[in-house]
């Protein structure tokens, strides 16, 4: 991965990331909502993605000291929980960051069964995707792509842009406001909320 490319998905997931950070402001949002986040190259099989999902979620306590030993009874337990939700339930969003990693995951089961009850309204659920990759639902075994919904967001860096004028674009996106450059940026937004 070049340089480009590492920044392309650093920005990506600084879009991400700023738009949760937004949505977490709301007290409503923060206390019916939780977040798992996982990552294709720490959760490189399904077993270490579950456990990690588990404990983001805080169910590790709700087994009562019973110890699972399979991925089934692991993923089933995962799937109860989820899918004895309701819609009035707190939210669940999988952010999985290198998608393109778990669509190497044999058999896929992980994602089928998150697509399958983000689908099927149980419970809400959002998984979200991000990768480099262009193709990536071509990775996707067949019954697991008929449970996606297709929607696909894809961010490209500006063709005219050279790498000075991305580092630049990035420094200014990093850089935070200071409290007199905070006040005039809500003075020309006043629809926004000041977070």
């Amino acid at each position: 991965m070049g340089i480009e490319q590492a920044g392309l998905h650093l920005f990506r997931c600084l879009l991400i990331n700023s738009a949760l950070y937004k949505l977490l402001a709301d007290k409503s949002f923060y206390n019916n909502t939780i977040i798992v986040v996982l990552d294709g190259n720490i959760h490189t099989d399904e077993r270490l993605a579950l456990k990690s999902a588990t404990v983001q979620m805080k169910l590790e306590n709700a087994v009562d000291g019973k110890v699972f030993g399979s991925f089934a009874e692991n993923l089933s337990f995962l799937l109860a929980s989820l899918k004895s939700g309701n819609k009035k339930s707190k939210s669940v969003i999988f952010l999985l960051h290198e998608f393109d990693l778990f669509c190497s995951h044999h058999k896929q089961t992980l994602l089928y069964n998150l697509f399958d009850i983000s689908q099927s309204a149980q419970a809400p659920i959002c998984v979200v995707g991000i990768t480099r990759r262009l193709d990536v639902i071509e990775l996707l075994e067949k019954r697991v792509k008929s449970r996606f919904s297709h929607r696909q967001v894809f961010i490209f860096p500006r063709e005219e842009e050279d790498i000075d004028s991305r580092m630049l674009r990035f420094k200014e996106i990093m850089t935070l406001m200071n409290e007199k450059e905070r006040k005039q940026f809500y003075e020309n937004k006043p629809n926004l909320k000041h977070i």
